[in-house]
């Protein structure tokens, strides 16, 4: 099992933009002068520092897993990875809360407001497995507990056992019309199917009468 740390803030850029998320603190600076330069190599090397003292964190904390909702700035994601910290960028809102229901993790919502000890707001997740499907890659995340030892307990249980069959069905559409569509129809006719299997029987014409 891996610790791991969830931010809901981006981590794209230290400072925040123009955007009103929720926990994303606007910063301003009052000088006399009309006119303020500065070169920007200045403001990223400040900004290189502050990504290096939350990487240092994140290290000193034990954590093994960074999963962020949005999106995080390359130099972080290449620093992260080559110390052993795994990152998982844009979770986006559909899988964000997934990740903290079977993690425990508590969000950080603000780069502004990060707790005194990361380790405080940490949850615990498996083995992080990639997946090809239809040319594209996706990250399996399990629940904790599922680690080696378990899966070879699991392994011997099942090899005692009688095996099942096990089918996979993918579904695809050709808009999101017909996506949305299949969300809800797809599960009912998975559940009319376990219904049958379950009770042995099935009524002649689904019910209809007509």
């Amino acid at each position: 099992d891996a610790l791991l740390v969830l931010f809901h803030a981006s981590l794209e850029q230290w400072l925040p933009g123009d955007s009103d998320a929720l926990g994303m603190e606007s910063y301003a600076v009052d000088t006399e002068f009309t006119i303020v330069t500065m070169d920007p190599s200045v403001l990223r090397q400040w900004e290189l520092s502050q990504y290096q003292r939350l990487a240092d964190a994140v290290v000193a904390a034990g954590i093994r897993v960074l999963a962020c909702q949005k999106l995080v700035d390359p130099w972080l994601c290449d620093h992260l990875q080559h110390r052993g910290v795994t990152v998982l960028s844009r979770l986006s809102l559909r899988h964000v809360d997934h990740v903290q229901r079977m993690t425990g993790a508590v969000p950080i919502a603000s780069l502004a407001a990060l707790p005194e000890r990361l380790g405080d707001v940490c949850g615990l997740v498996g083995r992080a497995e990639l997946r090809t499907v239809c040319q594209r890659t996706y990250i399996v995340l399990h629940h904790a507990g599922q680690g080696p030892a378990a899966a070879n307990a699991t392994a011997v249980a099942s090899s005692r056992a009688v095996a099942r069959p096990c089918a996979t069905l993918i579904v695809a559409a050709p808009d999101e019309s017909g996506l949305a569509e299949l969300r809800r129809c797809v599960p009912q006719a998975v559940r009319c199917l376990q219904e049958t299997a379950i009770s042995g029987a099935a009524l002649h014409g689904g019910g209809r009468f007509e």
